[in-house]
Formats: C-alpha cells, sequence, structure tokens
C-alpha cells in the first residue's frame, strides 16, 4: 500500500522539489512514480492530426495526464444520474485540483460534486482503463474573490480521496516566475464552444500565445464593472491569431513544457483559464496567473 500521499507544507509544488516529486519520489506525500513517468515520445504529441470541430487538435491518452474535468450530477426524469462536465482542472497533489473559483457553481448556484481523471473522451467507455471518478470533499475559492468581479479567480478543489496514480495520470508542476515562459503555449480543453459552457465530450490542445497586456486590456474595456482596476498583474492573456475556438475550458491550465535530465516531458501550469471574449477568429482569454498565488496554493 501507498504511504498517505498529501501535501507537506514547506515543500513547493513548483520548480526543483515538483520536478523532483515526478522523478524520484522522494517527498513525504511521494511514492515511486515509475509508472506515471510512461510517457509517449514527445514527438507522438506533435505529428499531424485532424482538427477537431472546435478548432483545436485531439490529445492523446496520456499526454496531459494531470487534465481534470469537474462535473454536476443531474438526476434526470427517467431517474438515471448523468454527470454535466462544465469546467476544467489540473491535479497538482494526489488529493488537489487547480482550477477557477467560478467554477464553485453552476448557473443555478448548485456546486460540483465529482471529478473525473484519466479521461480522452468523456462520452465514451473505449479509454476508460485509466479513468478515475472522485468525489468532491471541498471547494476552496480564494477568500477575495467575488462573483461580480474577474479577480481572484482561483481555488482548488480536495478530492475526498487520493488519485491512484497510473500511465494516464499524474500531477503537474507549477510556473513560479513572475515573467511568462514565451514562445507557443498549450491550452487543454474538452472544446468548448463558448466560455461557461457546457464541455464536449473530446480532450484537445489549442496552441496560444501570450498577447499583449496594453492590447488585451484594451479589447476589455467595456468591462469596468467587473474589472475596475483594468487589466491586473496577477492576469495574463493568451490568444490564438488564427483559429476559431475558445481558449480552454473554465477552469483549465494554460501550460508549457520543461524537459529534466531523463528525457521526461514535464507540463507547467502558468495560468487557470478564467473568461474570455466570444469563441471566434482572432478570439483571447484571460488567465489567472498561478506564479502570483503560489503561496496561497500552498497554504
Amino acid at each position: 500500500s501507498h504511504p498517505p500521499l498529501e501535501y507537506t507544507p514547506g515543500n513547493r509544488l513548483d520548480g526543483e522539489y515538483c520536478f523532483n516529486f515526478r522523478s524520484f519520489g522522494e517527498a513525504h506525500w511521494i511514492f515511486n512514480i515509475t509508472e506515471c513517468e510512461q510517457r509517449f515520445p514527445y514527438n507522438e504529441y506533435t505529428r499531424g492530426t485532424e482538427r477537431t470541430a472546435s478548432g483545436g487538435f485531439p490529445a492523446l491518452t496520456g499526454e496531459f495526464q494531470h487534465m481534470a474535468a469537474i462535473g454536476w450530477t443531474r438526476t434526470y426524469y427517467n431517474g438515471y444520474p448523468k454527470i454535466d462536465y462544465l469546467c476544467g482542472g489540473s491535479l497538482i497533489t494526489w488529493k488537489f485540483v487547480l482550477t477557477a473559483a467560478h467554477c464553485s457553481a453552476d448557473p443555478h448556484n448548485i456546486p460540483p460534486n465529482t471529478v473525473r481523471l484519466g479521461d480522452t473522451n468523456l462520452a465514451s467507455f473505449k479509454d476508460d482503463k485509466f479513468a478515475q471518478q472522485i468525489p468532491i470533499a471541498r471547494f476552496i475559492k480564494h477568500p477575495q474573490y467575488r462573483w461580480s468581479r474577474k479577480y481572484y479567480d482561483i481555488a482548488v478543489v480536495e478530492l475526498e480521496e487520493c488519485v491512484k496514480p497510473n500511465s494516464a495520470i499524474c500531477v503537474a508542476c507549477l510556473w513560479r516566475e513572475p515573467n511568462d515562459p514565451g514562445g507557443v503555449l498549450d491550452a487543454v480543453s474538452f472544446g468548448a464552444t463558448e466560455f461557461a459552457g457546457s464541455l464536449s465530450s473530446t480532450l484537445q490542445k489549442v496552441k496560444l500565445q501570450t498577447l499583449n497586456k496594453t492590447i488585451c486590456a484594451e479589447r476589455f474595456r467595456t468591462m469596468r464593472r467587473e474589472m475596475p482596476e483594468g487589466l491586473r498583474d496577477d492576469q495574463l492573456c493568451a490568444h490564438s491569431a488564427t483559429m476559431d475556438t475558445c481558449e480552454g475550458d473554465s477552469g483549465g491550465p494554460l501550460q508549457t513544457d520543461r524537459t529534466d535530465l531523463f528525457g521526461n516531458i514535464f507540463p507547467m501550469v502558468l495560468g487557470v483559464v478564467s473568461f474570455g471574449t466570444p469563441c471566434t477568429n482572432g478570439s483571447m482569454g484571460v488567465y489567472t496567473r498561478v506564479s502570483s498565488y503560489l503561496d496561497w496554493i500552498e497554504q
């Protein structure tokens, strides 16, 4: 049996500690995760594939091992339950998922109650060999988040039980630098066709680039009531100039990759999807900057 997989205060979820966590299993809440590191070669991910209807490219099983789908269990007239997945998230320890604070309730003010991991197609049983469905114990919003504002839009979800890592499920590391890594970033999503909309079934990735703060702030200048301070330093903007797509699911990750000494590729989450413009060609998204909230996340 594995030891308790709890986060130990004092150990950062970013940088060297996180790399050691994934590579060697040296921290208190870690065990040997050799199986977790059985990743496909990177060129498997970047080979040509057919673009999906919402503009992204299909993700392969095991490619985004940290991706979580946050769901609401409904009971319909026939008595059978159905889960509506409305938000995404990132597994950052075996018991906690990073997401957006606005995902704490649906439009009817009902909180989510379940998280699904290790699944690239929510409508198919074919890839469910490694999938796990875990109830939510607590949804912890940032204490300064308000529904009427677009600030402090970050939260952690505590699961009722620890995730059992496998070749399709592992944690992501958190980007700690105040500056963006530059280059092309990935937004990972289940293909929402509108921000805060229901997710489609297939996990996909969209290539994005960060956008100049001044340009982004100008695009959202009409949102003075929701953003009285304008676009802040704890937010970042990204877009795809060519894809007719949303920049990720609410609460999902904006990420870059880093490689360790052994050639393993580590996802580094630098943003959490917060809100955006309508999903048309040239749309842009605003993300909560993870590095601004590391101390709060690790409390």
